[in-house]
Parts: C-alpha cells; sequence; structure tokens
C-alpha cells in the first residue's frame, strides 16, 4: 500500500489508498494507527477528524441540530436522487464507519460525533444505501445504551427497511444483529434471539466472518440469562473458537469475560483464574 502511494495523482486514489492501510491495522486491533491512517484519508478527502474534545462536544451539537433539521424537514434536506459526483462521499463514509465500530470501544464523543456526522453526509449527499443503514444501525445502539430504547427501536427498524431496500444483506445482518443485543438490553430476551439467528444465518449465507462471532456471542447471552449453562457453554465456545480462527479480538474479549463469570456462578473457581490469565494473555 504504501508503495502504492508514489504511483497516485488523484485526491480520492491516495485517500482510498491511506483507508485499505488502515483497514490492515483493524484487522490486526491496532486502533491508533487506524485512526492515523484514516485522519490522512479523510483530510485528502477535505474532511478533519477532530480530537479535541471540547471542539467535539460543540460540533456534535451542531451535527445533532443538522439531524433534527433532516427530520423536521426532510424535503428540503434529504437527498432522493444520488449525486453524479458521489465517490469523493462514499469514501468518507467508509473511513467513518471503521472508525465508528472501532470508537465504540474506546471514545464515546468520538463515536457520537463520527455517527451523526456520517448520517447527515449520507442523508444530504448520496440518499438511501446500505452503508447509511449501517450508521443508523450504530446510531441506534448509542440510544439503546442511553436507555431510549423506542428511539433505538425506530432506528434499528429504519436501517433494516433501507437495507432491504438496497439489497445490502451485510448491512441487514448488522442491523439485525444490534437490534438483537438492544431487545437483550431491554429484557426481551426471546425477540432478541430470533433478530440474532436471522443475522448468523445471513452472514452465513454471505460469508461473512468477523461479525459473525458477535452473533454467536448474542446467543451465547441468551441462554446465560435463561440459566442453560450447557447451551451457554457450547455458543460461547464457538464464538472463542471462530473469533480466533478470523482474529476477532473483541468477540473473544467478550466470550471469555462471560465464561469467566459462569465460572463464579456454578463454582469453579480455578477455571475462573485459567479464564482470567488468557484474557491477560490476550489484552
Amino acid at each position: 500500500g504504501m508503495q502504492l502511494l508514489q504511483y497516485v495523482d488523484g485526491n480520492i486514489e491516495k485517500a482510498e489508498i491511506n483507508m485499505h492501510i488502515g483497514e490492515v491495522y483493524v484487522k490486526q486491533g491496532n486502533w491508533q494507527k487506524n485512526e492515523k491512517y484514516a485522519s490522512i484519508s479523510l483530510s485528502l478527502l477535505g474532511e478533519t477528524l477532530y480530537k479535541n474534545e471540547i471542539l467535539l462536544t460543540i460540533l456534535t451539537i451542531k451535527e445533532f441540530t443538522v439531524q433534527l433539521l433532516h427530520r423536521i424537514f426532510p424535503f428540503i434536506f434529504i437527498r432522493k436522487v444520488k449525486l453524479a459526483k458521489r465517490r469523493k462521499y462514499e469514501k468518507i463514509l467508509e473511513n467513518y464507519l471503521t472508525l465508528g465500530r472501532n470508537y465504540w470501544y474506546a471514545n464515546i464523543k468520538k463515536y457520537t460525533y463520527t455517527i451523526i456526522r456520517s448520517i447527515n453526509i449520507g442523508e444530504s449527499k448520496l440518499g438511501n444505501s446500505g452503508t447509511l443503514a449501517e450508521f443508523l444501525s450504530l446510531y441506534a445502539l448509542m440510544f439503546a445504551n442511553l436507555g431510549f430504547f423506542k428511539l433505538a427501536l425506530y432506528y434499528s427498524d429504519r436501517a433494516i427497511e433501507m437495507s432491504q431496500a438496497s439489497q445490502a444483506q451485510y448491512a441487514e445482518a448488522i442491523a439485525r444483529m444490534l437490534k438483537g443485543y438492544q431487545l437483550s438490553y431491554m429484557g426481551r430476551y426471546d425477540d432478541a434471539y430470533e433478530c440474532l439467528k436471522a443475522s448468523n444465518k445471513i452472514m452465513s449465507q454471505i460469508g461473512e466472518v468477523r461479525e459473525y462471532a458477535n452473533t454467536i456471542c448474542g446467543m451465547a447471552l441468551y441462554h446465560y440469562y435463561n440459566s442453560d449453562y450447557d447451551n451457554f457453554m457450547y455458543f460461547n465456545n464457538k464464538v472463542i473458537e471462530v473469533g480466533d480462527r478470523y482474529k476477532n479480538i473483541n468477540a473473544q474479549h467478550i466470550a471469555y469475560a462471560q465464561l469467566g463469570l459462569v465460572y463464579i456462578e456454578i463454582g469453579k473457581f480455578e477455571e475462573c483464574s485459567e479464564v482470567a490469565n488468557t484474557l491477560l494473555t490476550l489484552s
């Protein structure tokens, strides 16, 4: 990737190469390097990746206001016809999508700004798409975490409908998976399990390997909530196996943490200590 940059002239092409270099670091679990290359990519596309927390707060309020205007006056702000010059905005959203997933684990202020900014760009510049549907899913997750479950389900359902209309199966699978987690937060475990199963099925059909582990992780949690430890162990071990095979470190961390918790509940303290040591080596 680095060697290719010297042979490329256009900013969009250079931005795309930097974006892909950043994505390689995501697979290695190196979020700092990913952010560095995403920042270079975005600057080549005329977009700034802000790091100052006070500025981020001000800009997030601004983007929330824009989003509110989109909801109140959709006929003015929401694009129905896709732009001819849309590649630049697609690349901006691709960068933000990778960053948004990372920020969920690392920095909630950056996450909030990134998601709302991206939805506003998607709605005003590109129109409905699978990518916009993914951002709506992440937006829904934010509301679920804040306890605004009606809003969370509203945006989840919008994401599912948009991904189906755009024939974007991956985006639909993500939307159903995240809706499953939201329903789980609400205590609607049976509905959550059905959503996760539907997501898991789509991911199997399209050959998605990284997020596949996250659907199984949610299914394992369902059995944990129902005190069905045998099925929990089956699904949780599957998460560890799939996570290890496809380098989904986050899923592995969650699975081992859940396993440690179950070992405490059933009185297997030595096994819990072993799991804790495994978690430390993974970190």
